[in-house]
């Protein structure tokens, strides 16, 4: 169907190959009424098998256990496991967790990642609602984590306005 042509270049070194599409043969189509033909002389040739019914070996629904909330890390806040068991499977909980603090790690807040729990949690209600919205184009966990880091940004401008040992210049009034 397809012919490869090589090419050599005016310095000895093989070039590009060129394709050449062949036409391909054409087989005719065989006619309905001889695909029914046959179909019906099958039937009448082969006898019918009688069936033997086997017994059906009932394989358990679940191949692995299902692993309750009590086995994920200590370092996840009990607040965020309570929050997230009902939308989240436990392997869910622990990646929408590592987004948190993949988050908290890029914005450098001042104070510990449990301290925000608050901001976590609205954080985590916006997403749940924008997936049952079907809002959320690509996966959870990442639309998670983009509301997780803009948050904390906001996190980190107020805290930076609200520290008094940042210097203003009040350059409308000088």
């Amino acid at each position: 169907m397809l012919a490869r042509i090589p090419t050599i270049r005016p310095n000895g070194k093989r070039g590009v190959n060129i394709l050449v599409i062949n036409p391909a043969e054409e087989t005719p189509l065989p006619e309905k009424q001889d695909l029914a033909s046959q179909k019906t002389a099958e039937r009448v040739d082969k006898p019918e098998q009688t069936e033997t019914l086997e017994p059906v070996k009932h394989v358990s629904s679940a191949a692995k256990p299902a692993i309750d909330t009590d086995y994920l890390p200590t370092y996840i806040p009990k607040a965020f496991i309570q929050l997230s068991q009902t939308f989240l499977n436990v392997k869910d909980i622990l990646g929408a967790w590592k987004r948190v603090y993949y988050a908290y790690q890029q914005t450098k807040l001042s104070y510990p990642v449990d301290h925000y729990i608050t901001i976590i949690s609205q954080t985590f209600k916006q997403a749940v609602f924008a997936k049952q919205n079907g809002s959320i184009k690509k996966t959870f966990l990442a639309y998670f984590y983009g509301g997780m880091l803009a948050a904390f940004q906001q996190t980190v401008r107020k805290e930076v306005m609200d520290d008094p040992a940042t210097l203003y210049y009040d350059w409308l009034n000088n």
